[in-house]
């Protein structure tokens, strides 16, 4: 090595916290290790900084506990998150936990170079979100010329966990590129995904409810304890600008264990600069990983079936839910939840719509009732990454939390399950109807030709759903083990007639006084009276009214 290894992050202040106080400080990973129990949650500036971060912690936890049954899981929650097996762990691999210097600087091949000769800056690290706008505001011209090696080490984990597609520059050693350029093997493997998280009232307990014991969740990866299955920086031999390539080297993914895949290097990263500041960094494609039928080995993603690829593969084939900017995590609870909704499949066989993450999955067969101090509500938090032109640039990171009922997450729970389930798909129908509403109004009122009304129509969409945010939110988390499923569908639906009536008011107000006397358009003649009946009747067919409604003769 040219240099003596420097800056370990064991001991430096790198990881963003906030405290339980509120406080929020930074911490080495020893200190993150020793202080679970003060730790509310990771205070990093993005969210996909965060939740890469967060999976380096649970990779430590999967590698020092391989819980193999219910039992000795929880056995694992009575007794707290593996802490002290945590901080030996990395006492033994401190070697591999230098930023700087060594034969095994962190998650760093330390004798990459690139075939032009490049150094690049530090662009090639530090994702521009949101839009290709700076992180922050200062950072133009000089400011980005040197970041403090605190900053550094996170934008290295986040390279690896969600990195840009597109071309990269090729590493000298890299046998899989011919030329200065190496193309593109899609982004990092968690920007592939949408990522959930289960969160605790401290990290302790964040830590612990996200370690799913070994063949439960519907997880199949390799033991941790298996050789060659520990954290990538156990590697004995020195990461070159070699990497693997699906396709021309057989991965076989039952090979891989979860701490590997949390751990996965995505890219071939080299830091230049050292503790008074890092300068530049070389940023080459690594090692190649899909999104199909992961959802036996990657313990936090979800998934849908996919009919298109399943055709192709003459198999089914689930693939990782997509991450929408913009769209509240609620509307993909069907996705997140234990699910049993179907969908047709390849020559008409059925298929199960989704799977849900093995954290979430693995609650739905333990029987977490029995334990003490189990909490009666979790907070499932997702993050994701959205990119840009043949995801070759950052979009916007992604992220959104929601409170449920632990009664959500466990067997016996499928009628309050089916009952949200079937509410977000009730929702997405009253947001299409109030959709061709609008449409109908702006035709009414003089629209016509090819698109007529669908700018009205995708703005009411956007409105309605604006509306109905905090409201299900908040029945949501009100939900719990003693609801009445009837009781509490009713109170949903009112509410949901409310905010359709407030929305149906506001439109007609805005709409000009033509579309009252109405017109003949393409589809029949059209006025604010027929598209209100056409509205209601779609209403009152998703959501039925009650005998009380009848009588009292609401639409």
């Amino acid at each position: 090595p040219m240099t003596d290894p420097d800056y370990n992050l064991l001991d430096e202040a790198w990881i963003p916290v906030r405290l339980l106080d509120g406080s929020v400080e930074k911490m080495g990973l020893l200190d993150v290790f020793r202080n679970t129990n003060e730790i509310a949650d990771l205070a990093c500036e993005l969210p996909t900084q965060k939740i890469a971060i967060q999976r380096i912690l649970l990779a430590v936890c999967y590698r020092v506990t391989s819980l193999k049954s219910v039992k000795e899981w929880k056995r694992q929650w009575a007794a707290g998150a593996p802490t002290e097996e945590a901080i030996a762990y990395l006492e033994r691999w401190r070697d591999r936990f230098f930023l700087f210097g060594g034969d095994y600087p962190f998650m760093q091949a330390p004798g990459l170079w690139t075939r032009s000769g490049d150094i690049k800056m530090l662009d090639v690290l530090i994702a521009d979100v949101p839009n290709n706008k700076r992180l922050f505001s200062m950072r133009h011209g000089k400011a980005i010329e040197s970041i403090p090696p605190s900053e550094a080490a996170m934008w290295i984990v986040h390279a690896h966990a969600f990195d840009v597609s597109g071309i990269h520059s090729a590493a000298v050693d890299d046998s899989h590129s011919s030329g200065p350029r190496g193309f593109g093997i899609g982004p990092s493997w968690c920007g592939q995904n949408l990522i959930v998280l289960l969160k605790g009232d401290n990290l302790d307990e964040t830590l612990v409810l996200n370690l799913v014991p070994r063949n439960h969740g519907g997880l199949k990866s390799r033991s941790s304890d298996d050789p060659g299955q520990g954290c990538t920086w156990e590697d004995a031999s020195i990461e070159t600008g070699d990497r693997i390539v699906l396709g021309k080297q057989q991965l076989n993914v039952d090979d891989i264990s979860v701490p590997r895949l949390l751990t996965w290097h995505s890219r071939r990263v080299r830091l230049f600069g050292g503790r008074s500041g890092v300068t530049g960094a070389i940023c080459c494609q690594g090692d190649e990983l899909k999104g199909r039928n992961m959802f036996h080995y990657e313990p936090m993603g979800a998934w849908r079936y996919n009919l298109d690829t399943s055709k192709k593969f003459r198999t089914p084939v689930y693939t990782p839910v997509p991450v929408n900017i913009g769209r509240a995590f609620w509307r993909d609870v069907p996705a997140v939840l234990h699910s049993v909704a179907e969908v047709e499949g390849v020559k008409g066989m059925k298929q199960r719509a989704y799977r849900s993450p093995a954290v979430v999955d693995f609650y739905y067969e333990a029987d977490f009732e029995s334990l003490p101090d189990f909490p009666p509500r979790v907070r499932m938090e997702a993050f994701g990454m959205k990119y840009g032109s043949n995801q070759s640039v950052y979009g916007d990171s992604y992220n959104d939390e929601l409170p449920l009922s632990s009664a959500l997450l466990k067997k016996g729970s499928d009628a309050l399950g089916s009952l949200v389930e079937s509410q977000v798909h009730c929702a997405e129908e009253l947001a299409n109807a109030l959709g061709r509403f609008a449409a109908n109004l702006a035709r009414a009122a003089g629209q016509s030709g090819e698109g007529a009304g669908d700018g009205a129509r995708s703005r009411a969409r956007e409105q309605f759903f604006a509306l109905v945010d905090d409201p299900f939110r908040r029945w949501l988390a009100r939900l719990d083990g003693d609801s009445d499923v009837d009781a509490v569908r009713g109170e949903w639906h009112e509410e949901l007639r409310r905010i359709v009536r407030l929305l149906v008011k506001r439109l007609v107000d805005e709409a000009p006084a033509s579309a009252t006397i109405g017109r003949e358009t393409k589809g029949g003649f059209m006025s604010v009276g027929i598209a209100e009946n056409i509205l209601w009747a779609a209403v009152n067919k998703t959501i039925p009214r009650t005998e009380d409604q009848v009588k009292e003769g609401e639409k």
